[in-house]
């Protein structure tokens, strides 16, 4: 990857990265459980005292919030084959 590039998926990154930071605690660690610790809603809501119903509505919000911002970070679509693939950088802001 070029050296612009790499620049240019930092700085994308880093936008991505300062929205999920803005979330509330409760999506943050919905987001975490979920896309990283790979865990069921059900699991999810018993563990976070929530209704099924109500963690996932959570997840629906926040994930199409963060899409919408993902959509106007278009370099980030085009970085799959990047060596720091967005789940392993994303791990570190949703802690």
């Amino acid at each position: 990857m070029a050296e612009s590039d790499d620049s240019q998926y930092k700085e994308s990154v880093l936008l991505l990265a300062q929205c999920i930071s803005r979330l509330p605690s409760l999506q943050k660690k919905i987001l975490a459980m979920y896309y990283f610790e790979n865990m069921p809603l059900a699991d999810i809501a018993v563990s976070l005292g929530l209704s099924k119903i109500k963690a996932c509505q959570i997840l629906v919000e926040t994930s199409a919030k963060l899409f919408l911002v993902d959509r106007r970070i278009p370099y980030l679509k085009r970085s799959a084959d990047h060596p720091r693939s967005r789940s392993r950088i994303g791990r570190k802001w949703l802690a």
